[in-house]
């Protein structure tokens, strides 16, 4: 590891190490401008698992042009005397803890999330690799996605999808079909991140065989109440997800602004100096949650008690 510090030295300055993860070594570094950055140096494994590293290199490039708030942007990325190296911007930022956040806490990050990758999406770039260890909060509470990009370039370096979900992700969060060894997908990215929001709201990952009365009445957690209007949002929040995590892609939502904008039915703020939602904000979300029941957002062949 001595000779690959000094190469790494050479582009990003003195290095701090950090936890690792599981593709590789992470140092907090600079750029020669002084822009902190996180350098994730892979590990020998998953570097001779790369044999295009060009192609590799060339994806980091492309998801470098992404420029949205919520998302930790590449800034670096190398093949230096064989290590395979990338920089992403270095912030203050914190994991989450799963089963401390509120519904509406959920909702407004999940949204802003949802939003920024439907954008990437658009430019026809997919994460992958979405997971509570994926998501972390800044100190103004703006959510952050991080690593994104990895995984595509994995695979477009040659390795197959199985192996570099092995490598870089949580399966309790791959989709059905990234399971079955599928390349990710904007669908599948729907997924990963409604199973990463469900169980930040929850405390629990997401399960097989679920029902809503099941999660309604076991999962749910108690929220400081504000009345039965809290309920509600949280119950929106949940229908939401679970539509996201559904089996098959074509229940899903059927993109990421889709899911965007159901969290909003419950993030949008509140009047300046208002103690609770409006009358009218009430009134939309109890005949919103009523659709849901009613069937109005979910595929008429779906199972639901």
């Amino acid at each position: 590891m001595t000779a690959e510090l000094a190469t790494l030295r050479a582009r990003y300055g003195e290095l701090t190490p950090l936890d690792p993860c599981p593709e590789g070594a992470r140092f907090g570094g600079a750029l020669p401008d002084g822009t902190p950055v996180v350098v994730l140096a892979l590990h020998g494994a998953v570097r001779e698992a790369v044999h295009d590293r060009d192609a590799f290199l060339h994806h980091m490039k492309r998801v470098s042009s992404l420029r949205h708030d919520e998302i930790n942007r590449v800034v670096a990325w190398g093949n230096d005397d064989g290590v395979l190296h990338c920089g992403y911007l270095r912030g203050d930022t914190r994991a989450m803890d799963p089963g401390s956040h509120s519904s509406v806490e959920v909702a407004d990050l999940g949204a802003r999330l949802a939003r920024a990758l439907h954008a990437a999406h658009r430019s026809g770039a997919a994460h992958g690799a979405i997971s509570t260890q994926r998501v972390h909060v800044a100190a103004d509470g703006a959510p952050r996605l991080l690593g994104f990009g990895l995984v595509p370039a994995l695979i477009a370096g040659g390795m197959s999808p199985a192996s570099a979900y092995a490598e870089v992700c949580d399966a309790l969060y791959l989709s059905p079909e990234q399971q079955a060894g599928d390349a990710p997908t904007p669908q599948s990215d729907v997924y990963s991140l409604g199973a990463t929001l469900y169980e930040l709201l929850t405390g629990k990952a997401p399960f097989g065989g679920r029902t809503t009365s099941y999660v309604m009445a076991t999962v749910l957690p108690e929220e400081p109440t504000s009345g039965a209007d809290q309920r509600t949002s949280a119950d929106v929040v949940i229908h939401a997800l679970l539509r996201a995590i559904e089996h098959s892609p074509q229940d899903r939502w059927p993109n990421a602004h889709a899911l965007a904008d159901a969290l909003d039915a419950v993030s949008a703020p509140e009047p300046a100096g208002s103690g609770r939602r409006t009358t009218a904000g009430v009134s939309g979300l109890r005949a919103r949650f009523a659709a849901i029941l009613n069937g109005a957002w979910f595929p008429a062949g779906r199972s639901r008690e």
